[in-house]
């Protein structure tokens, strides 16, 4: 086979493939950093029509962003009938760009009622600090507005006796509500933001990521995604 014919061979099975993933999933552009380094920047996501969401899975969901809407790439850290808190240890301080932070983890509330630490190990990092809670771009409106607050520990346990916590520290979600964040916490504007997501508000669930090689650059010439940056 003559090199003419190869090259035009594997570009025609290139776009027949890029024409089977149009027909098959939703194609996104991400551009931001609020999933990194889960999802690198500039990166493709497919995505799938959402059936049953579990918590861990990354979705995209439509949030309102002042008077328009725009599109957003998460991961569901809270499902429907979840109630959960923001913990700070109030003993272990740090300095970060100038400002003392303490650390914070997340807890959701267990069959036995009581709230239990979760594991994240997916956080940039693997950190998440008061910070994530004070900058108000990223992260802080139901917090600075007093719709939730940081419940204060010594030391993180794994398990918060639910007599232990006030009632303005826990977030309950209700049979339609999901909570959403990024993985980069520090610049990640999700769920501490816009608030609970609707379910009705889910568009995909993620399947893949193409994030480089000639697959990548193939859609990325090929592909215009309309109104369809995620961050």
């Amino acid at each position: 086979m003559r090199i003419g014919d190869f090259v035009l061979t594997l570009v025609t099975a290139l776009l027949l493939l890029v024409l089977c993933i149009t027909l098959f999933f939703n194609i996104c552009k991400v551009e931001g950093t609020s999933m990194t380094y889960t999802i690198k920047d500039q990166s493709y996501v497919l995505s799938v029509a959402p059936e049953n969401l579990h918590r861990g899975e990354i979705v995209i969901a439509s949030v309102k962003d002042g008077s328009s809407r725009k599109n957003i790439i998460k991961r569901v850290v809270a499902q429907p009938n979840d109630k959960l808190l923001f913990a700070v240890d109030i003993t272990s301080s740090g300095e970060k760009d100038g400002r003392i932070v303490y650390p914070v983890k997340l807890y959701l509330c267990g069959e036995d009622g009581d709230f239990h630490r979760q594991d994240e190990s997916y956080i940039r990092n693997g950190e998440m600090t008061t910070r994530c809670f004070g900058n108000e771009r990223f992260g802080s409106d139901m917090f600075n507005k007093g719709i939730f607050s940081l419940f204060q520990t010594e030391g993180f346990s794994d398990v918060i006796s639910a007599n232990e916590v006030e009632e303005r520290c826990v977030i309950t979600l209700s049979e339609d509500e999901y909570f959403l964040m990024g993985d980069n916490r520090e610049n990640s504007t999700d769920s501490r933001y816009y608030g609970k997501i609707n379910k009705d508000k889910i568009d995909g669930v993620m399947f893949s990521e193409i994030d480089g090689g000639l697959l990548y650059y193939i859609i990325d010439t090929l592909y215009y995604v309309s109104n369809w940056n995620i961050f």
